[in-house]
């Protein structure tokens, strides 16, 4: 399993995020769409997928970022084509912290999702412009994550930790 956090500045939760995934994602690929009127509907699936398959990776606990832990050893996630483009992170106590636990790593994650959304939205893409679709949600995927996922390699580690997986609450109570 990969625990990785993401981390969001105390006036946003992870809903503002998620559509901000999605914004980016089919900002990068509208102009590979056909000629068409595209719907709100064809938006609203996109978005849907792309929730549908991140928000059951994520969960929120109560304690979590009470302690100096929470934030001393925070790194950049490993997310490939932002290699060489890591920043120290930008964190600070008053972050929202959720945790997205993964089978798989986090490049692996994130194409899983751009293979989800460009289904999503296959019928929608000019003729073979599939390929160039994926490396653009791929990106723009990327681009967004960069600024709020993060690994701790205390995160899930520390006797604090244990409690706070007692106290687990919904996505949407976390603020």
């Amino acid at each position: 399993m990969f625990r990785y956090q993401i981390r969001t500045p105390e006036n946003k939760v992870l809903s503002d995020v998620l559509r901000e995934i999605a914004e980016s994602g089919w900002t990068a690929i509208a102009d590979l769409f056909e000629a068409r009127e595209i719907s709100k509907e064809d938006y609203t699936e996109f978005e849907q997928e792309l929730i549908g398959y991140m928000t059951p990776n994520v969960r929120a606990f109560r304690l979590c970022g009470m302690s100096n832990i929470c934030t001393d050893l925070v790194q950049s996630a490993p997310l490939a084509g932002e290699r060489g483009k890591e920043t120290v992170p930008d964190v600070n106590p008053w972050d929202l912290i959720y945790h997205l636990i993964l089978r798989v790593d986090v490049n692996e994650f994130v194409d899983g999702l751009t293979t989800t959304t460009l289904e999503a939205s296959r019928e929608l893409l000019k003729q073979g412009a599939r390929t160039r679709a994926f490396m653009a949600l791929s990106e723009a995927y990327r681009a967004v994550l960069k600024d709020y996922v993060f690994f701790n390699p205390i995160c899930g580690n520390s006797e604090l930790c244990s409690f706070s997986s007692s106290a687990q609450v919904g996505l949407k109570d976390q603020r």
